[in-house]
């Protein structure tokens, strides 16, 4: 359902942005993040995989950010600074991306 899929914002405890890709909370849902991030002209340039994990990182650019999968948070976007332009670009990133994978 559409209406269950939606960007959240979440401050933490450093005080950086996270923008949760709600509805998008699996594993398997980081490689389709992961794919529209590439179709809008992000490039991974960094891949960890952990056992409940999964962080990727990314460049854009001159911004620098995180694709992050979590078990127990579901998939988001973070930035590599704590800045305003770097959280706008996020917000419109993850928007975008979220469009893209609901239509």
């Amino acid at each position: 359902m559409i209406e269950n899929k939606k960007v959240t914002l979440f401050r933490n405890e450093k005080g950086m942005v996270e923008y949760n890709l709600v509805g998008f909370d699996t594993v398997d849902d980081f490689n389709l993040i992961k794919e529209s991030l590439e179709k809008e002209g992000a490039s991974q340039i960094d891949l960890l995989d952990g056992i409940y994990s999964r962080i990727g990182k990314f460049k854009s650019g001159a911004i620098e950010f995180r694709l992050i999968f979590h078990e127990d948070v579901g998939n988001y976007l973070t930035g590599e600074k704590k800045d305003k332009k770097t959280d706008e670009f996020l917000l419109q990133l993850a928007e975008k991306v979220m469009y893209s994978l609901v239509n």
